[in-house]
């Protein structure tokens, strides 16, 4: 009697998990770890493209900029979370997302800011002897 028991209870358990692994949406889940991913790559692109501007192996701003608009596009796709989230991890997504946009707001002054000093440094070292 207790192993009928068991095996019923663990059919009941094993149905009821699947049918949870029914409501996850792998592609959506995938599509957003990639969006997260590519938002770390697109941030070490843009300091790389930095450092390459600083030290004149880049000699235009355009990849500096384009990174800069692919990180805020691929920020935009983060505020679409996937359906399985309950309401607690929406409401702690969406602080850590505000806090995503203070930084990239405070990286783009600074991003400002270095392309202002790099052309300065350059015209004044154009005029040098």
């Amino acid at each position: 009697m207790g192993a009928l028991t068991f095996a019923i209870g663990a059919v009941l358990l094993l149905t009821f998990l699947f049918n949870r692994t029914r409501l996850i949406d792998f592609e959506q889940h995938a599509a957003y770890l990639g969006a997260l991913r590519q938002l770390g790559e697109l941030d070490a692109t843009l300091d790389k493209h930095v450092l390459e501007v600083r030290y004149g192996l880049l000699t235009h701003y355009d990849p500096l900029n384009r990174d800069l608009s692919e990180l805020r596009e691929t920020r935009a796709r983060l505020s679409q979370f996937p359906a399985l989230l309950s309401a607690q991890s929406r409401q702690q997504m969406n602080g850590a997302l505000r806090r995503l946009d203070g930084l990239l707001d405070e990286k783009t002054e600074e991003l400002n800011r270095f392309k202002s000093w790099n052309a300065n440094l350059k015209n004044s070292l154009a005029y040098l002897p």
